[in-house]
């Protein structure tokens, strides 16, 4: 999937390291970076894990935003930008094409 950001003071945070680690500390870094790294590569929403460590969530029961954990209660929220036909079915058979991460609560 392709991962876009919400704002481009977001985007610039999360594509320098650096910064990300001077944002959320060392370790919360290092799991948004891997979680970022799952989603990326990630076919579609229904090849990123479902159970922990990764967890992929609705947030709400939405078919557009979702949650994947972080260090808890920490979590990545995204929403779905570009989705096939099959996205209205959820996560486990959407093929999603582009994500855009929202925030990390």
């Amino acid at each position: 999937m392709k991962i876009r950001f919400q704002s481009a003071k977001l985007r610039h945070i999360f594509n320098d390291y650096p910064l990300l680690q001077a944002r959320y500390g060392e370790e919360l870094a290092d799991t948004i970076a891997t979680r970022l790294a799952v989603l990326s590569a990630a076919r579609h929403l229904g090849a990123v894990p479902r159970l922990p460590p990764v967890r992929l969530q609705s947030l709400h029961r939405s078919t557009t935003q979702f949650t994947v954990d972080l260090i808890p209660p920490r979590k990545l929220r995204f929403a779905v930008l570009k989705a096939g036909a099959a996205a209205t079915d959820g996560p486990k058979n959407g093929h999603v094409g582009e994500i855009e991460v929202l925030a990390v609560d």
